[in-house]
């Protein structure tokens, strides 16, 4: 079963880019495989100090970074651990061992999540640059249509009425590649959510969601 099927009760309601994020960490098959290869790497260091076992959980470890993707997302989620200066050798190894395979786990989350923020916004730029490039020929349409029925009636030239006419070819054309435009972005977008190519996509429509100020007219 996919990860978010087995650390969720349920898949989660899709209604935003943070929610999106989410799902695509709680999917992604790399994610889920890093952080198995960091949890034997934790459980070697039990076997080797015998400690009680951390007991990590791949959703618990994803839910405290989806919050916030940045560089000091990582906190230390194995406080139980000591540091390396307190254990012999084997042990030592062990833990510089987890350390690398934690980092290996946490450069596959920021991967992830940083491919889907990177094709959400790509996509919600191609579907403004069509929404724009749509109003604009509709203006077109009507000016060419201005111009035909002013030259029915001699007040412009044939030449006015072809100049109309590339310029709606031209965005015509402008709206097609547009549109091509988003299959590469949208392949990647499914490579970064877990999905394979028989998996329908989710419905969504990208949508930037303003950032209030951390700063008040009061503090300034």
């Amino acid at each position: 079963e996919q990860a978010w099927l087995t650390e969720a009760d349920m898949m989660p309601e899709i209604t935003g880019l943070a929610d999106l994020m989410q799902y695509a960490l709680l999917n992604n098959p790399k994610i889920e495989a890093t952080f198995y290869e960091w949890k034997a790497a934790v459980e070697m260091i039990t076997t080797e100090r015998s400690l009680p076992d951390p007991m990590l959980q791949l959703s618990t470890e994803i839910m405290k970074g989806v919050t916030a993707f940045t560089p000091m997302l990582m906190t230390d989620p194995a406080m139980n651990i000591p540091g390396p200066g307190k254990l012999g050798l084997k042990a030592d190894a062990a833990y510089e061992g987890g350390m690398k395979k934690r980092a290996l786990f946490e450069n596959e989350m920021l991967a992830t999540a940083l491919a889907v923020k990177r094709a959400y916004y790509q996509l919600w730029t191609v579907r403004e640059q069509v929404r724009w490039t749509t109003e604009a020929l509709a203006i077109v349409e009507e000016i060419e249509k201005l111009a035909r029925e002013r030259l029915s009636v001699g007040k412009v030239t044939q030449q006015d009425v072809l100049r109309a006419q590339m310029e709606r070819d031209r965005l015509k054309t402008q709206i097609a590649n547009l549109d091509d435009s988003r299959a590469p972005i949208v392949a990647r977008l499914r490579l970064a959510l877990g999905l394979g190519p028989e998996e329908p996509l989710l419905d969504l429509t990208p949508q930037l969601t303003p950032t209030p100020p951390d700063f008040t007219e009061q503090s300034l």
